[in-house]
Formats: C-alpha cells, sequence, structure tokens
C-alpha cells in the first residue's frame, strides 16, 4: 500500500480542522443500476489550516453499495490549486471488513465520466485495496479522508469556490448497488454546501451561550 504523507501532514489530517467544513452531494452520471444513491454520498472540504485541505468522503449506507474509486478533476480553470503529489490518507472503518485505500489503482478513468457536463478527466484517484467490496466505504461509519497541501497563494476559499463553481469535482464509482449489484458513477454537483454537523452543533452552542448571557444581563 502506497503512503505519500509526511510526519507533519499526518498529524494535521489527525487535527480537528481549523475551519468547519463544507459539504457537497452527488449526482449519478451513469444509470447502470435501478437504484439512485445519490442522497447516501457525500465529500466534507474542511480546512486543516496551513494551507492544507481534506476531503472527507463518506456513504451513509441505505442502500448496500461500495465506494470503491474515488477521483479528483481539475478542469482548466482550477489549475494549479491542488499539489496532488501531497496527498495523505486516512480512514475510519465502522462494523465488517476494514477500510483501505491506496493511491491510484483502475480504472484510471470515472467509468462513464464522459457523461458528466463537461466530460469527467481524472487528474488524481484513489483505490480501495483488493478485494475492494471488502475495502471500501459500504458501511454508515465509515470513511475515507484524502489530505492535500494547495499551490502557493491558493485558499481555502478557492477550493470551495471552484468546487461551487464546478471546476473543482469528486468523482466516485459505486459498486455492489442494491439487490442487483450493479455500479455506476457519481459526480458532486456544484453550489450543494450545506456546514457539516460541526458546525451546526457549534452554532447551536454559540446560540445558546448568547442566549444565557441576555439573560444574566
Amino acid at each position: 500500500m502506497k503512503r505519500f504523507m509526511g510526519v507533519s501532514l499526518l498529524a494535521l489530517c489527525a487535527a480537528i480542522p481549523a475551519q468547519a467544513g463544507m459539504v457537497f452531494g452527488f449526482t449519478k452520471i451513469t444509470n447502470n443500476a435501478p437504484n439512485n444513491i445519490s442522497s447516501q454520498l457525500a465529500v466534507e472540504v474542511s480546512d486543516l489550516g496551513g494551507g492544507i485541505v481534506s476531503f472527507k468522503v463518506t456513504n451513509n449506507v441505505g442502500t448496500a453499495s461500495n465506494m470503491a474509486q474515488i477521483y479528483w478533476d481539475e478542469t482548466d480553470s482550477a489549475m494549479d490549486l491542488i499539489n496532488f503529489g501531497t496527498a495523505g490518507l486516512s480512514v475510519v472503518s465502522g462494523p465488517g471488513p476494514v477500510v483501505d485505500f491506496s493511491i491510484g489503482g483502475t480504472p484510471a478513468e470515472l467509468p462513464g465520466g464522459n457523461n458528466a457536463g463537461p466530460a469527467f478527466e481524472s487528474e488524481f484517484r484513489v483505490s480501495a485495496d483488493s478485494p475492494a467490496p471488502h475495502h471500501g466505504l459500504n458501511h454508515a461509519s465509515d470513511s475515507l479522508t484524502v489530505s492535500f497541501s494547495l499551490v502557493a497563494g491558493k485558499t481555502y476559499a478557492d477550493v470551495l469556490s471552484y468546487m461551487n463553481a464546478g471546476t473543482l469535482r469528486l468523482g466516485s464509482h459505486v459498486t455492489g448497488i442494491g439487490t442487483t449489484g450493479q455500479s455506476d458513477g457519481y459526480v458532486t454537483v456544484p453550489g450543494t454546501t450545506v456546514p457539516a454537523p460541526a458546525a451546526i452543533a457549534l452554532g447551536a452552542i454559540g446560540a445558546a451561550m448568547a442566549a444565557a448571557f441576555r439573560r444574566s444581563n
């Protein structure tokens, strides 16, 4: 298994994000399986500080499925945003087989990527270790976090801007869907950001503290 991350970046991946993340949804771009599991798939994009961003991918399984490969696509307008050579991976496993991913793997391009608009062209990818059905994201409590350094002069705000514009996208090859066990391609949807649960919780705490302060004065 490949791991291309220094000790300092690993430590940052384990740290609490310096800025609450934003969550993006996915849309289905192929029609092999009868089930559309878009609502199960999400990526939380967070600022870890020091010019490092993380992408936490989850599959909130209701319908059986396995996120076997994750792809990144920078269109021309988003080029020179992410330094893909600094990638670091961390995983959280729920019940069942251990989640395990490595950089690279096959297929090299997102299956059905030509159906996306514009066509999805992979700049970077990670794949579940063999056997993929056992090591991908297939439980609600599983997660894969991939962290990167940004190119000098770029910021977390740039990442969110490009994600919202669709010029930076993630794609996933999802296998073993439903009772038919077929596979489909999914791509992130521009402008689908919502605050991560942690941010909502912090906001609620802040509101409660403000209310308590007002009552005491």
